[in-house]
């Protein structure tokens, strides 16, 4: 996929897709399909799907998971301080862990073990699967899920009612998702922030939502007659003079 895309871009606009940043989850493959496109790119792993993997390994055995879920249980605070070492700086991790270790509840119980060596095995030795600079970073503004591309594209299947919908069906939703979006644009540089739903900006718009219903329940005469009224308001900007030239000869509205 990623070849085909560089080729689409070189020869539409003559450069090359060259990215540094790549934000993924904690599939090896997928690692390795982008580093084989993108050698020089930097990969960070999402923090949600780094929690969700050490809770389905403290799940898979049965009495960590009764002292996790026990929130009276010095196990249960001690394992929950281990999530919060991916906002430590990389190089600050191993310290980090062992500093965990130094504190862990005393029990004769091999549960703790398991864990730790888990964590230790795949997330914190230099040569582990998931080494600290993939998932570790301080606090930052920049997002650490995947959470917003996953929910873009549940939605977007969403907009679909069978598993291999038509060609035309598909850009139509693609159509309609990017009308959305350049319309959330707009209202962000209005406004100066980013509306949540499309349902916000209506409401924040009472003159976008009448303009709407006019145009859908209106002749094409009466939608020039509308939109000349509209854009009276200085909050709904049109540009007058490629109105008149489109239909100056159609319509009776304009030579009154």
């Amino acid at each position: 996929m990623w070849k085909t895309l560089q080729n689409i871009c070189i020869q539409i606009t003559g450069n090359i897709i060259n990215l540094s940043y790549f934000h993924v989850n904690f599939e090896k493959s997928v690692h390795n399909a982008v580093l084989q496109i993108f050698p020089y790119c930097k990969i960070t792993c999402c923090n949600f799907h780094l929690g969700q993997n050490w809770f389905r390994h403290i799940q898979q055995h049965k009495l960590l998971s009764s002292e996790y879920l026990n929130n009276d249980s010095e196990v249960d605070k001690w394992m929950k301080c281990f999530f919060g070492i991916s906002y430590l700086p990389p190089d600050e991790v191993s310290d980090g862990f062992c500093d965990l270790m130094s504190i862990a509840p005393s029990t004769t119980s091999s549960n703790i073990s398991i864990f730790f060596d888990y964590i230790l095995e795949n997330y914190i030795a230099s040569d582990s699967n998931f080494p600290p600079t993939l998932w570790a970073c301080k606090p930052t503004n920049n997002p650490k899920t995947t959470n917003g591309a996953e929910s873009y594209h549940k939605q977007y299947n969403s907009q679909f009612y069978t598993a291999h919908p038509h060609i035309h069906q598909v850009i139509d939703v693609i159509i309609e998702i990017q009308s959305d979006t350049d319309l959330k644009i707009k209202t962000y540089k209005a406004l100066g922030t980013i509306p949540v739903s499309l349902a916000t900006i209506k409401r924040s718009f009472s003159k976008v939502k009448l303009m709407q219903t006019r145009l859908r329940s209106t002749t094409c005469e009466s939608r020039l007659e509308s939109l000349l009224i509209l854009s009276m308001e200085r909050d709904v900007p049109i540009n007058h003079q490629e109105v008149i030239d489109m239909f100056a000869q159609i319509s009776t509205f304009l030579k009154k």
